[in-house]
């Protein structure tokens, strides 16, 4: 289960810990592209998505490997797009380790503007907030057998929300994170987003990555050990909710994990970036029912 939990959240369940916080630099990165692809692909049936899928890791396996090469681990997907974060570590920059990742995926991304498929050549682009500030994190227990993880805090928020002022191709960060790479030139994009001129690659040794002890399985849903590696095709109906104003994620994960339960749906934790907090929640993966859409709409109506 190690590459579907942060090592972070592993490690700190070995040793107890169920909350805390700390001083981190964060890294959002888009990809643009993907939603022409999904579109065209989708008219293609299996075969379609079989090539999305196979695009989906040419793109995402590197960026990945950039971010733990550099010292930080992914804390939620969404869609094309991902958040990573790079916890303050003393005696190492982590604000350059943060960049070093980003500009590493921008080379990678100068040399592999284009998929080529039977079904057409796609182009695709990237787009990066890098932020510095606090990071919040728990973990919630809601049975022996069961368990979620989150990562919350202002860190997060702002990578999200100042990739949002970006072009294809830009790099963007806050005043915070300029502070640890002052030698870096920049240039005003918006009051407190500044925009990364100064595009020469760092070269910096990787930080060495140790997995800690233990499967954390019970941070995974149900039925999903189960399942092969390359994933399935299904039916599947996907409910998306987003909350305001939420003073407690404990209290709202053990409301929703009960809730879902009792309609047969799959809920992984609630996340906090660019759409605010939210979760998705999945009706007929991996656990299939015959009533699926049924259940979901149950669900959001007992909700």
């Amino acid at each position: 289960m190690n590459p579907l939990v942060p090592d972070f959240i592993l490690y700190q369940d070995t040793k107890g810990r169920t909350e805390g916080n700390f001083a981190a630099a964060a890294l959002f990165i888009d990809i643009p592209g993907f939603t022409n692809l999904t579109e065209k692909l989708v008219q293609h049936g299996r075969e379609g998505a079989e090539i999305l899928a196979g695009t989906l890791r040419f793109y995402f396996d590197p960026l990945i490997s950039a971010v733990h090469e550099a010292g930080g681990f992914i804390v939620s997907f969404a869609g094309d797009a991902f958040t990573a974060i790079f916890p303050h570590t003393p005696g190492r920059n982590v604000a350059e380790h943060a960049l070093s990742a980003a500009l590493k995926m921008r080379r990678f991304f100068i040399d592999r503007a284009e998929r080529a498929t039977r079904f057409g050549t796609f182009p695709f682009s990237y787009k990066v907030g890098l932020s510095w500030g606090a990071v919040e994190w728990g973990i919630v227990r809601v049975s022996p057998e069961r368990a979620y993880w989150y990562f919350r805090g202002p860190a997060i928020d702002k990578c999200a929300s100042i990739e949002h002022h970006a072009e294809k191709g830009d790099v963007l960060l806050d005043a915070l994170f300029h502070q640890r790479i002052p030698e870096r030139k920049v240039e005003p994009v918006i009051d407190g987003v500044l925009k990364l001129v100064d595009l020469d690659d760092i070269e910096l040794p990787n930080v060495p990555r140790i997995r800690p002890p233990g499967s954390g399985a019970h941070f995974v849903a149900p039925g999903i050990e189960d399942m092969p590696p390359q994933g399935e095709f299904r039916h599947v109906t996907s409910v998306f909710l987003s909350f305001d104003a939420i003073p407690s994620f404990e209290e709202l994960i053990k409301m929703l994990h009960e809730h879902v339960n009792r309609y047969g749906g799959t809920f992984t934790g609630v996340d906090s970036g660019d759409k605010g907090i939210n979760c998705l929640i999945h009706f007929g993966a991996p656990i299939t029912h015959e009533n699926d859409t049924e259940r979901a709409l149950d669900f959001a109506l007992g909700l």
